[in-house]
């Protein structure tokens, strides 16, 4: 037999050798960023609501929203939610009952399958929220206690998502002060709620576990909330306030200040719109 026949041959023999190696290789390759889910990854949209909060939570088919926004945004946020392709949330927290938080959750409550209600608890003689009373019923409503925990899939109390309440109804008659906030988890990743949680309120936290990747900054970063010895515990290296036009100096300079000198970058929905954020469970990005 020809010679260059006989080295065409070895060679063809060996390129198959290595298609097939690469294949299996390609087939059993995962990335770096694949968590312990799989490839579940943790989508949270900090909505832009102007002067109000509203977060999304989404992991594989869970889903939950924290807060409303005021009364005008209702339809927006549903708008927004069935782009996404939502239908129906697990749990609904409203973290108190002020406008800017409960306003559009009459709305949601119409347009959505909401399986759990989380409320602080405090009632109001006010129109919003009997409003949004009647859509929720005792079967569907929570009221936490302080470390109360909820998750939100199926994997456990060893990983995965899950909240745990770190503040809860005080009796208070202001509503700031019954804030519920809450760090929910997802792996080794953490993110602080603080709702409307300042002075005493947040002043209480500081004997807890607060410590942080990421802080939805408190009360639209009033001067009263975000302290230098709060900070300090929470170490977060990105801070997102949930802020529109108001005049209520609201997000304060000094507040703004201490977020820088705590090292944490910050985003801003008057500024950036709404802010999305997903997790592998260790690391993150912001789109």
């Amino acid at each position: 037999m020809d010679k260059r026949k006989i080295n065409f041959a070895v060679l063809f023999f060996i390129l198959a050798i290595i298609a097939i190696i690469g294949l299996l290789f390609v087939q059993n390759w995962k990335p770096k960023t694949e968590n312990k889910l799989g490839n579940t990854m943790l989508e949270i949209y900090f909505f832009n609501v102007s002067q109000g909060d509203s977060v999304f939570f989404r992991t594989g088919n869970y889903t939950m929203l924290v807060d409303c926004g005021p009364s005008d945004k209702g339809d927006e946020i549903t708008e927004y939610l069935t782009k996404l392709g939502v239908w129906k949330l697990d749990y609904l927290i409203i973290t108190h009952t002020d406008f800017d938080h409960i306003g559009g959750c009459a709305e949601i409550l119409q347009k959505f399958y909401v399986k759990k209600v989380i409320m602080d608890g405090q009632k109001r003689d006010t129109a919003i929220y009997n409003k949004t009373m009647v859509f929720i019923d005792n079967k569907t409503l929570l009221i936490p206690k302080k470390y109360s925990v909820y998750l939100l899939d199926d994997t456990g109390m060893k990983g995965g998502t899950r909240i745990k309440i770190l503040h809860a109804n005080t009796g208070s008659e202001q509503p700031n002060q019954n804030s519920i906030v809450f760090m929910l988890y997802f792996w080794d990743f953490k993110l602080l709620m603080g709702a409307d949680c300042d002075s005493k309120c947040e002043f209480s936290l500081l004997n807890e576990d607060i410590d942080a990747d990421v802080l939805k900054v408190a009360h639209h970063g009033s001067k009263f909330a975000s302290s230098t010895e709060f900070l300090d515990k929470v170490t977060p290296t990105l801070a997102i306030i949930e802020v529109g036009k108001n005049n209520y100096g609201h997000p304060a300079n000094e507040t703004l200040t201490r977020l820088k000198i705590a090292g944490a970058e910050i985003l801003r929905t008057d500024l950036n719109g709404t802010i999305i954020l997903k997790t592998n469970g260790s690391g993150y990005f912001v789109n």
